[in-house]
């Protein structure tokens, strides 16, 4: 019986992956384009099928046993229910307890984030796409390490395919009860990732000139009304202080900057580190040359940061040489810029590892990369000087 429900699941994903890849392939006629989709689909789940392959090798990545352990071992399904690590283990509990095996869960999530690459793929109309630089931007859709947090058992999957919803969602305009629904599972899974969305969508509420000033007012005044309650909640709940004050906290920061002391092979200082120089590790480390390669990890994702160093250095000078004018930018267009750069700083102010920076990387640079994409080809957002 154990047998015959993993086949059948199998079976099923498989069946929505080869269809939704058909209606890709139909919606162009370009030989490259067919490729690309193609590729695409190959390397998404080629990665996460070596992942879930190697996993026992992988000593350092410990969540999918941790998940699929827990969810094993829980007395029953409410007793699991939580936030962040717990969230995961109800979420599965139903799956384990059939018996169905942590490989087929990776297939599982690893077909729920490709149903995330498929969202940006339809709000970035890829298939129309025609200017030369674009085929270099696309670069990005085929990443291993963007794969391989994105097609594993984890948390980071089901983010990744929230995110390009509620992305979606901004895109059409679609501010609405269905969106707040969605930050929901957002919370459950990282809250501090679902504040910054928040924190991104008040900001793009307050810029939108469509809005009256009485609307604006009530929002502001109910956005301070929600956070004074919630951010007394998340240091007493999230940070497990006894009490709420300065004291408290300033016994959690250094508890925490000696817990992250050398963490890792790739361990990061906080204390003797700037953001600055943290948001250059988070976005850009490691790179030839500049660090040693301790593993064979550690080189692959050298080779694709040589990459976003490129994009970085092109982008920028490509705004230096344009004046920018962002009062044309479409809605999701300054939710994904807004949204990178703000959890940009918010990884970086704690980070303390150069792996961890990598797996934090599908939580802003799809945002970047849409909003990069999308104004390589809409030439009326720059104003030449």
């Amino acid at each position: 019986m154990d047998l015959i429900l993993n086949v059948v699941i199998i079976l099923v994903l498989l069946m929505y992956v080869s269809q939704s890849l058909k209606r890709l392939l139909k919606k162009t006629s370009s030989p490259f384009y067919k490729s690309y989709f193609i590729l695409f689909v190959i390397v998404h789940f080629g990665v996460s099928f070596l992942f879930a392959f190697f996993l026992e090798k992988l000593t350092m990545i410990k969540d999918p046993h941790d998940f699929y352990n827990g969810a094993l071992r829980g007395g029953n399904w409410l007793q699991t229910f939580g936030i962040g690590h717990a969230f995961m283990k109800f979420l599965i509990y139903p799956f384990v307890q059939l018996k169905v095996s942590i490989e087929v869960l990776f297939l599982v999530f690893s077909t729920i984030s490709f149903k995330g690459f498929l969202i940006y793929f339809e709000l970035l109309e890829v298939h129309k796409f025609k200017l030369k630089k674009k085929i270099f931007l696309l670069l990005f859709f085929l990443i291993p390490s963007i794969h391989f947090w994105t097609g594993f058992l984890g948390k980071d999957p089901l983010l990744f395919y929230l995110m390009a919803l509620i992305l979606k969602k901004v895109h059409g305009d679609e501010l609405d009860i269905y969106l707040t629904l969605l930050l929901i599972p957002v919370f459950l899974i990282r809250p501090h990732v679902c504040f910054i969305l928040i924190i991104t969508l008040f900001i793009l509420l307050i810029l939108d000139k469509r809005k009256s000033s009485l609307f604006k007012r009530n929002l502001l005044i109910s956005t301070v009304v929600i956070f004074g309650s919630l951010i007394p909640v998340f240091f007493l709940f999230f940070l497990k202080t006894e009490n709420l004050s300065f004291t408290s906290l300033v016994d959690y920061y250094y508890s925490f900057v000696q817990y992250t002391i050398d963490k890792g092979n790739t361990s990061i200082n906080i204390l003797e580190t700037s953001l600055a120089e943290r948001i250059f590790y988070l976005a850009l480390m490691p790179l030839p040359f500049l660090y040693p390669f301790k593993n064979e990890f550690i080189f692959i994702i050298s080779i694709e940061n040589i990459y976003y160093l490129v994009v970085f250095i092109v982008g920028i000078k490509y705004c230096i040489q344009n004046k920018f004018n962002n009062r044309k930018f479409s809605s999701d267009n300054k939710f994904a810029l807004i949204a990178g750069i703000l959890l940009i700083i918010l990884f970086a102010s704690y980070l303390y590892n150069i792996g961890l920076g990598n797996r934090m990387r599908i939580m802003f640079y799809p945002y970047l990369f849409y909003f990069f994409i999308r104004n390589s080809t809409y030439k009326e957002n720059f104003k030449t000087i």
